[in-house]
Parts: structure tokens; sequence; C-alpha cells
């Protein structure tokens, strides 16, 4: 299956959504390069999925192509949740074309959106999944942990729900701040210690969406040392491949390195989170 996970971090000027998976796809073998978070050009949020990719694919494949289809979706300036109201339509509407439901065993496949409205700015976090007792696909607020000051919650989807969230407690306790990479550190210790038999795997991939609907995708290092060991959207790049996304570093959260910025300057001063 998969982790999929989203949360906001707002502190010091700094407004901005964040997207993080795995990689893994297991149908009785395991491919860790697959990407599972997709930005939506032009309205400029994501969409992230958990379960079978053979439902998650064609919905998100499918409602780009609505998006593209429609100006208003296109230029960004329809509301957000009228987008979310669609992309649900669709998950509904491909629910109902397969010939056999109970093979197909779609209901399991779980979506995060998450973006900025565009005449708001307010943020949009939503969680899409099955509702067993009406038979459809449903939006949900966010639930689960909640960041003590600001009161962000981390939205999650797919495996290992009780030991990311016991871990993201751990270094919540630990950091004492609001809600700043803790998820995504929480994923990479739970990927650390998975092996070849577990539903998830693979390099984090990460996300970000910024208030003025933009997105940023970045690229993943496990060790700052290991410098061309450099994985985007959970693939390793090739020899010959650069990036010029922002690139972290696994081993270094915390550190004024954890992010390299190729072409630029090699890192940025850290502004540590308000501490609670």
């Amino acid at each position: 299956m998969t982790i999929s996970i989203s949360w906001r971090r707002r502190f010091l000027g700094v407004d901005e959504i964040l997207f993080a998976s795995d990689s893994r796809l297991s149908a009785g073998y395991r491919w860790d390069c697959a990407q599972k978070i997709f930005p939506i050009d032009g309205p400029n949020f994501c969409i992230s999925f958990a379960g079978d990719a053979d439902f998650g694919f064609p919905c998100l494949f499918q409602f780009q192509c609505m998006v593209r289809n429609y100006r208003r979706f296109t230029t960004g300036a329809a509301p957000i949740g009228d987008m979310a109201k669609d992309f649900l339509a669709i998950c509904n509407q491909m629910l109902t074309l397969v010939d056999d439901r109970k093979i197909a065993q779609f209901n399991r496949t779980q979506f995060i959106i998450s973006g900025y409205d565009f005449d708001s700015g307010e943020a949009y976090q939503k969680i899409v999944r099955f509702n067993e007792n009406i038979g459809k696909y449903q939006r949900y607020n966010f639930g689960g942990f909640s960041s003590n000051k600001n009161g962000f919650r981390v939205g999650f989807v797919g495996d290992k729900r009780n030991l990311f969230f016991e871990k993201l407690g751990r270094l919540m306790l630990a950091r004492n701040t609001v809600l700043n990479y803790q998820p995504l550190e929480a994923l990479a210790q739970i990927l650390e210690g998975e092996n070849i038999d577990s539903p998830i795997g693979g390099s984090p991939q990460v996300v970000k969406v910024y208030r003025h609907r933009n997105y940023l995708p970045y690229a993943i290092r496990k060790k700052y040392t290991e410098r061309d060991e450099i994985t985007l959207f959970g693939r390793p790049l090739l020899k010959y491949e650069r990036t010029f996304y922002p690139i972290v570093s696994l081993d270094r959260f915390g550190c004024d390195d954890f992010i390299e910025y190729p072409g630029g300057i090699k890192s940025r001063p850290v502004s540590p989170p308000p501490s609670l």
C-alpha cells in the first residue's frame, strides 16, 4: 500500500503545505520508484494517494485531463473546493465503470487533497476515502495528530498509521516546537526500518505547495555525504541527470545544510520554529 501524509507549516512568515510519501508499489512484487504525489498544474495544488494504483492513477490522470479541459480550472480561478468536488465526482464515476467491483476492490484507495484557495488564500486540506455505508467516496477533514500551538492537523492515509503517529509524537516532544519537518522525519525513520516484505518502502518523496499557489518538488538524499545518490518522486536520478530542485538530506534534520539549493548557495540558515 503506502504511507502518504500532508501538513501545514506556518511560523515566522512561512506558510506552506507539505506532502510526503513512500515510493513502493506492491502487486506480488516490490517496485520502489513510483510517483505518489501529483501536482495539479494550473490551480497548483497537489493530490496524493494510498492504496491500489490500478484505481489511483486513472482517477488522477482523468482529473488532470478535466483541469486542462476547463479554463476556470486551468487558470486556477475556480475555488479549490469546487475542483475537489469534481475530483470526488470522477472517483465515484470511475468506481461505477469497472465491471466487477468485488475483484477490483477499488474502495481501498484513499487520497489527500491540499492547497490554497484562489480567492481567500486559506488552506484547503481534505482526505477522500470510501464510505462503506453509502457505497461512495466522500471528503473528510484531517483527523488524528494536532500541533499544540496552532492546531494544524497531519493528514494521513495508508499503512503503519499507529507507528507513524507514535514516532511523530515522540519527535514533537523531543523538538518541543510547532509543526515543522517532524512528519517527514517520522516517515524517514519508518522507511529506514522496513524490508522487502513491507507494503511500504523506497525513498521518501516531497512536494511543497505555497500560499501564492506555486508548488515545488524536493529531491531526496539519504545521507549528506552521498552526493550522487539522489531521488526525485521516488526514482533515482540517472548518472548524467542533474536537478535544480532543492535537495533534502535525511540525516541532517535541524541542521543548516538540511536543504541544499543547487545552482545557488549551498544552503540557507535554518530559522528555528517557535518553541511550545
